[in-house]
């Protein structure tokens, strides 16, 4: 009987360990207050697709919440995007390559630091580099 009780107040503690590794404060993405919404276009895979940010989402963030398949690697300074749904850096010529805008703007950061805001139009780009 002891060995039966042990064992479920065991299970009930992983259980609950496990419901609180969301994110830094134990909360998952899905608990918290939706705070806008951004428009997102990728070439090749989407247009202005509408995506639910929530307070400190990147563009990384919303580029993750497409679903599209993503290449990366972290820099030491951001997250660098080095492909998007199999198109690599580089594959067009040495110059060609990802970029984003936001609101027909090129911020000078990395997407993983770049905040974005309620109505916020992204845009990902593959340039050929010309």
């Amino acid at each position: 009987m002891k060995r039966r009780l042990l064992a479920a107040v065991t299970a009930a503690l992983m259980v609950l360990c496990l419901c609180a590794c969301g994110t830094e404060n134990g909360t998952n993405a899905e608990e918290q207050p939706v705070t806008g919404t951004c428009t997102i276009s990728v070439d090749d895979f989407c247009d202005d697709m509408k995506i639910d940010i929530h307070e400190g989402d990147t563009v990384y963030d919303v580029l993750v919440a497409t679903g599209a398949e993503l290449e990366t690697s972290d820099t030491g300074s951001g997250t660098a995007i080095d492909a998007i749904n199999g198109i690599e850096n580089g594959s067009e010529g040495p110059m060609s390559g990802w970029m984003y805008e936001v609101n027909d703007e090129t911020p000078m950061d990395y997407c993983d630091k770049h905040e974005v805001s309620d109505g916020d139009d992204i845009e990902w780009d593959f340039s050929d580099g010309m």
